[in-house]
């Protein structure tokens, strides 16, 4: 696990190109420790690595590396877990190794049958940068669900690539602007979605793509070439519990391989209690497991995690925290997450990374769960919503959709707040409800706006994003062939889960140079999964009825069922209270005014309603907060 960087097409003094990957690696030191490796060649093309030792601890894992024929040269970040099984191709051909990294086996194996073999049988996270000094040509590859990051662009001809944005600052070309259309997306997800970037001229590498080019023009204005995308996978034959089953325990054998402390996430959920009952299983020793408490008793989980790790057996640690400890932690946000990003159950996820790297480099997490096996309440409640509509017949929604845009949505409101007057109603954030029934009144599809709605923060990005832009990752993406529980799954498992909760884990970990890995996102692990019918993977109507049954041979029932509280801080109250004058300086209205980002009267008007306790705005301010941060972070 690391973090990787480099130019194609420097133009400068060719001595200069060393000192230049020295500094972006250099930014890159909190993903890799342990060693910093930079290779430049004919002035022209240079790789820099920031190295977290995992696997061969010794220097001939060090990288950037280069193939025995040297033909090739590799910077790569990420951990090829099935690297033995590679292994044995070279060993047939009687290839002697100098090392046993994944790195070099990934390498080798390139030089003989090409890096698209390699990428076709590996089962990993990973970032890859290859430079074919024959060809004078460079691949990027990034893995399946974008667990390792990265962001590739152009500034001043020169094509340049990283691990994090952070390492473009150090080139003397680089210049700072904020893309409007992904700030629009940010507002409304919370998150930047693939392949946009916050900065101007840069790009993501969406997961599951490649690019390969000659010259930096030819890298940057090529069209990713997608090599595995989860809306591909063959749904037959069907699979059952059992083939799954057989499967995960596989994966989490090969995924505990590390030459360096490995433990587990336990949250005393389903997903993380089943990939620790079995990497229990297969240790000889208990395993090492963390989790995190918080004071405020309706968002503590601890004691349910706590009787998991004592059924197991597990050497199980456990920090309690309070207000203060996630309070101090918010001015570190925007360094660590790079790029605006506000989900704010990244605040725990960043304590308990922290706190877990103080016992271990390595950690396995229960991440993917929720999108194979339906566990968001939000299916459900979609399900819920849809099944209404659809029994409202055509011409009676076109009817009700011409009565609603009678009025504007501030009439809607005020005649809202009449009728409460009256009724006991307790709606909250009504003119949002309100906003997003009549969107659906009049949508063409209803099942993809509904979906749509139940996600985003800011619905109409160009009323708070000036000059922002309309954007929509769901429209006209809906599968004909798909139930509308599959077709939100499959979409979360394309969007929500790769440049949300794959961000907010890698982030957070590798901030503290720790590496967390996610089994149930083995590509082969998914593809079973969905051969497995949606009425077993949700079974009457309760999600992720595989895992429960699996996790149920190791762990009872009684102390896994139990409503789910999320992984999350009361952000809301403490907006009103302890963080109120941070909440007011920074979204002072003659600042957001002179900056020109946001149109200062809109955060305002929910600025004082989340403050007068009228609606609940803390998702919709979170957002404008983190990216203010993130925007004083890159001005300093």
């Amino acid at each position: 696990m690391c973090g990787i960087c480099g130019v194609l097409g420097y133009r400068d003094e060719p001595s200069g190109l060393a000192s230049l990957i020295t500094e972006m690696v250099g930014e890159l030191k909190h993903r890799g420790p342990d060693a910093n490796g930079v290779w430049v060649h004919d002035g022209h093309i240079g790789f820099g690595h920031a190295r977290l030792a995992v696997i061969d601890l010794s220097e001939s894992g060090q990288q950037p590396m280069h193939s025995r024929d040297g033909r090739y040269t590799i910077c790569y970040n990420g951990e090829i877990y099935n690297y033995e099984a590679l292994r044995g191709y070279l060993d047939k051909e009687g290839i002697a190794l100098r090392g046993h990294s994944d790195t070099e086996v990934l390498l080798e194996c390139t030089s003989l049958w090409g890096l698209d073999w390699v990428v076709e049988r590996a089962h990993g996270m990973f970032s890859i940068a290859l430079w074919d000094n024959h060809n004078k040509e460079l691949s990027l590859v990034r893995d399946r669900f974008g667990e390792k990051p990265l962001y590739y662009g152009l500034l001043n001809g020169q094509f340049v690539f990283s691990s994090e944005l952070k390492s473009f600052r150090k080139h003397p070309d680089f210049v700072f602007n904020v893309d409007r259309e992904a700030l629009s997306a940010y507002v409304k997800y919370n998150y930047v979605p693939s392949p946009l970037c916050i900065l101007q001229g840069f790009r993501k590498l969406p997961a599951g793509s490649k690019i390969v080019g000659r010259s930096p023009a030819e890298l940057f204005a090529r069209t990713p070439e997608v090599y595995w995308h989860p809306t591909n996978v063959d749904r037959s034959p069907e699979a059952t519990i059992d083939d799954f089953e057989n499967e995960l325990e596989q994966v989490v054998a090969r995924q505990m391989v590390s030459d360096v402390p490995l433990g587990c996430f336990l949250s005393g959920g389903i997903d993380s209690s089943l990939i620790t009952a079995i990497a229990q299983r297969h240790s000889t020793k208990p395993v090492d497991t963390f989790t995190i408490g918080f004071t405020e008793k309706a968002f503590d989980e601890s004691e349910h995690a706590s009787a998991v790790a004592k059924h197991l057996g597990t050497n199980h640690t456990e920090w309690i925290i309070g207000q203060g400890d996630v309070l101090n932690l918010i001015p570190s946000v925007a360094r660590t997450y790079d790029e605006p990003f506000a989900d704010s159950s990244q605040l725990p996820t960043m304590l308990l990374s922290k706190m877990t790297r103080q016992n271990v480099t390595v950690c396995l997490s229960g991440d993917g769960g929720d999108e194979l096996f339906g566990g968001y309440a939000r299916y459900e409640k979609g399900e819920k919503i849809d099944s209404s509509f659809s029994r409202v017949p055509g011409p009676a929604r076109k009817s009700l959709d011409w009565i609603y845009r009678r009025r504007s949505l501030t009439d809607w409101v005020s005649s809202y707040n009449r009728i409460r007057k009256f009724l006991p109603l307790g709606i909250s954030n009504v003119d949002d409800k309100l906003d997003k029934f009549g969107s659906l009144l009049g949508a063409s599809n209803v099942q993809e706006q509904l979906y749509d709605g139940l996600l985003t923060h800011w619905g109409d990005p160009p009323s708070v994003v000036q000059q922002g832009v309309n954007y929509s990752l769901v429209s006209g993406k809906f599968r004909q062939d798909l139930s509308f529980m599959e077709n939100m799954m499959m979409h979360d498992a394309c969007h929500y889960l790769i440049d949300n909760i794959m961000v907010k884990v890698d982030r957070a970990a590798m901030g503290v140079s720790l590496e967390s890995r996610a089994p149930l996102l083995d590509h082969k692990l998914f593809e079973l999964a969905w051969r497995i019918p949606l009425e077993t993977r949700r079974k009457d109507g309760v999600g992720k009825y595989p895992l429960r049954k699996i996790l149920y041979k190791h762990v009872p029932q009684s102390l896994i069922e139990r409503p789910k509280k999320g992984f999350s801080v009361p952000l809301a109250p403490w907006f009103r209270s302890e963080l109120a004058d941070w909440v007011g300086d920074t979204l002072d209205k003659g600042t957001l005014s002179r900056q020109g980002y946001f149109n200062a009267d809109a955060v305002h008007k929910y600025l004082n309603e989340h403050m007068a306790g009228v609606n609940d705005r803390h998702y919709h301010l979170w957002d404008i907060l983190v990216f203010q941060e993130w925007l004083t972070n890159w001005a300093d």
